[in-house]
């Protein structure tokens, strides 16, 4: 009997161990890897790049530009309407604006603008008043410009060492309207100037008007006022650069009084007023 409940006993035993060793048991234990859901990676979020607004053009700008954008070669001669409307769709074209004043050619010349790229550059001239000239539209009649722009002049001439560059306005005047008599105009009073070194580039401004009463032709609508360049104090055959050229309008600034009373005192007189 003794030995029967000893053995019971080792079996309870046993069976107690048992169920302990299974209670206490961790997945490690058992030999199996639990499984980690894979992790997910949400991008980051980004910002949306920020439209660049687009510049609204300054009403009162007639011309700007650096001419860099302007093809190299010859300017166009004919200033049709489908020029000028195309001009008014890209800007970039408003060289083709640009005429040549007399003999020679006007061009964009590629590399010989003041930081080394394109300029404006007036060739083959033959006199002094030969140069590059940018007609006006009939709207600015009667307005002040305020006009910035960097210019050299070149002599292949020895002895030559200082030119006169200017800017200044040509127009046609009434002289008498009855008649149908006008006549051109280059007021002395009316224009920028600077001395330029040979081949230096100088920088100019200042301001400059055109009168009311300018000609306009009755028939066509058209007039030959023009805001141009020149050179003197050379051989007249030295040729014109000109880079940086801003024109903007000043109506009622600066000293449109006094070119007010400069005009009514020089502008042609009427006939009988002779």
């Amino acid at each position: 009997m003794k030995k029967i409940a000893l053995l019971l006993t080792l079996v309870l035993i046993v069976g107690m161990l048992a169920a302990c060793g299974s209670a206490n048991n961790t997945p490690s234990d058992s030999g199996t890897t639990p499984t980690t859901p894979p992790a997910t990676n949400t991008p980051a979020p980004t910002d949306s790049p920020t439209p660049s607004p687009t510049p609204t053009p300054d009403p009162n700008c007639y011309f700007k530009s650096d001419f860099d954008t302007a093809p190299e070669g010859l300017l166009l001669k004919d200033k049709s309407e489908e020029i000028v409307s195309a001009i008014a769709v890209d800007p970039k074209l408003q060289y083709l604006l640009f005429d040549q004043v007399g003999a020679g050619m006007a061009a964009i010349g590629a590399g010989q603008g003041k930081d080394g790229t394109n300029c404006l550059v007036a060739t083959g001239r033959t006199a002094n008043w030969n140069g590059i000239a940018i007609t006006v539209d009939q709207k600015w009649y009667g307005k002040g410009f305020k006009i910035s722009f960097d210019a050299k002049c070149e002599s292949q001439k020895e002895g030559v060492t200082e030119m006169l560059v200017s800017l200044t306005t040509k127009f046609e005047a009434w002289k008498d309207k009855e008649a149908g008599k006008h006549s051109t105009q280059y007021p002395a009073y009316n224009r920028i100037t600077g001395t330029s070194a040979n081949g230096e580039w100088i920088h100019c401004e200042g301001t400059v008007f055109l009168p009311d009463d300018i000609y306009v032709d009755p028939e066509t609508n058209a007039s030959t006022a023009q805001i141009y360049f020149e050179c003197a104090d050379g051989t007249g055959k030295e040729d014109i650069l000109i880079d940086n050229l801003s024109i903007t309008l000043c109506d009622g600034v600066g000293d449109f009084e006094a070119f007010n009373a400069y005009w009514e005192e020089h502008k042609p007189a009427e006939e009988g007023e002779e």
